[in-house]
């Protein structure tokens, strides 16, 4: 037998599963954007360090 009590508990769980299903492409999200950023190619031109140096 179904109550109205059940149906709650059911709705808030899937509730949640649904927020934590965006939370977590959210956070992959950022952590291929961060990737990315990582890997791109530094700016080439003289800075206050000096030189950048090039490896052969």
């Amino acid at each position: 037998m179904v109550t109205s009590g059940n149906d709650f508990a059911i709705s808030g769980f899937l509730g949640y599963a649904a927020i934590s299903a965006l939370l977590l492409l959210a956070a992959a999200g950022f952590a291929i954007l961060n990737i990315k950023y990582i890997f791109q190619q530094s700016d080439p031109m003289e800075n206050a360090y000096g030189k950048p140096q090039l490896k052969s």
